[in-house]
């Protein structure tokens, strides 16, 4: 086995490498809750009128995810969700609580 001292070059570059390495992993490379100026947003997180406008236009949904964006130059909430028969549905409302579209 070969006995290698670290100059303190090496332990430098070490402590470098693994501080980037942290850095990365704490910030998980750039990904995380925001993607294409959408975040998403916990369900218990949503305004109620939000949510209730959204049970409004699609009755009998199942809602399981949700983002805040811009829809119409407008802040508002794309909340996504299947249907009792299995469908995925999505619907678009303001954070009026006003729905501005339907998928």
């Amino acid at each position: 086995m070969v006995n290698r001292r670290w100059s303190a070059f090496d332990k430098t570059r070490a402590v470098f490498l693994i501080l980037i390495l942290a850095t990365a992993c704490v910030t998980g490379c750039g990904v995380g809750n925001v993607f294409d100026g959408e975040e998403l947003v916990p369900l218990e997180k949503i305004p109620a009128p939000v949510l209730e406008a959204a049970k409004k236009a699609i009755p009998g949904i199942t809602f399981n995810k949700a983002w805040k964006s811009k829809i119409e130059g407008q802040d508002a909430y794309e909340i996504v969700g299947k249907t009792k028969d299995g469908k995925t549905r999505e619907v678009e409302v303001s954070v009026a609580g006003k729905v501005l579209n339907i998928e």
